[in-house]
């Protein structure tokens, strides 16, 4: 017997309020899963995006910059 049929197996037994709670679980447990492929997703396109920054030339170096540069705002 698969897991999904002893799952179904205990809930036929539960009071119809005990099934709604354990609805609602399996939808917060589909939620956290769907949560933490879209952080696996986020983490890879952000090292895709980054590969490669490491062997750039440095833009901002210290002896460009100008010490007590005032910007201007609107």
């Amino acid at each position: 017997m698969s897991i999904a049929e002893q799952i179904l197996a205990e809930v036929e037994h539960l009071s119809v309020a005990r099934q709604a709670e354990v609805l609602d679980f399996a939808g917060y447990l589909r939620s956290r899963e769907a949560a933490t492929e879209d952080d696996d997703w986020k983490r890879l396109s952000m090292n895709r995006a980054m590969r490669g920054l490491e062997d750039e030339p440095d833009l901002y170096q210290p002896e460009r910059l100008h010490k007590g540069a005032k910007r201007s705002h609107p």
